[in-house]
This record gives C-alpha cells, structure tokens and sequence, in this order.
C-alpha cells in the first residue's frame, strides 16, 4: 500500500485501506524513502514527530529506524490500541499536520505502509 506524502488525511486512508477491525489494536509500518540532500533535515522533525506520537496513550509504540546500506530510507513501527485511537491521537493532531506540512517535499517516493497481524508469541526485553 503506497502512502502519498503531501496530506495529512493520505495516511490514515491508507491504514485504513488495509481492511483493519477499527476497534482492534494495529500494527504497521511505514517505509520513507528521503531525498538525499534532506536525510540530516529530515532526521530532528522525525524524532519530534516520533515523540509527540508515543505520548498518546494509544500508542503502545513507535520505532524510528534508518537503513545502514541506504540511509535514506528510513521505516516506523508502530502499535495502536486501534484505528480510532489513532486516527484521534495522531493523524488529527496539529502537530502531526505540521510535520506532514515540513516533510513533504523531503520524500524521494510515496510512502509504503503495510499493515501486521500479531501471532501471539514474542516478549520483549525490558
């Protein structure tokens, strides 16, 4: 599922697109492709959009990670409580707009968002 850059309410529909029960927890990640001469421009608003994000309380939570063999290209993953929390929490918050507003041009391709069903096993480290 590609994500276009340039408005705010293209990755909700996006998620959305994806079939998702909008009451149930989520997981999907985006991959973002950057433009090379914007990755260090990129890189602070990311993290303050990434913060803002895990202090909504359906956000279970979010990962910023950057490629080692292309660091242009960088993937989040994130966790909802659900869809409409998320769609509330994030995607309506004008610091999200904001972000969405300063990054656009940075994109070097539309987004790719997939979606991930939970298996049920795993436990993180804490």
């Amino acid at each position: 599922m590609q994500e276009s850059p340039t408005q705010n309410n293209d990755r909700l529909a996006a998620v959305k697109s994806l079939g998702l029960d909008p009451n149930k927890p989520f997981t999907f990640t985006s991959q973002m492709t950057i433009k090379p001469e914007h990755i260090e421009d990129f890189k602070p608003l990311l993290k303050r959009n990434t913060e803002l994000a895990v202090q909504q309380p359906a956000c279970d939570f979010i990962y910023a990670n950057q490629s080692i063999a292309d660091p242009g290209v960088f993937l989040m993953f994130e966790r909802w409580t659900s869809l409409i929390e998320f769609e509330q929490q994030e995607t309506r918050q004008p610091w999200f707009a904001e972000y969405i507003a300063q990054t656009e041009y940075f994109h070097e391709r539309p987004r790719i968002v997939t979606a991930w069903t939970d298996l049920g096993y795993g436990e993180d480290k804490v």
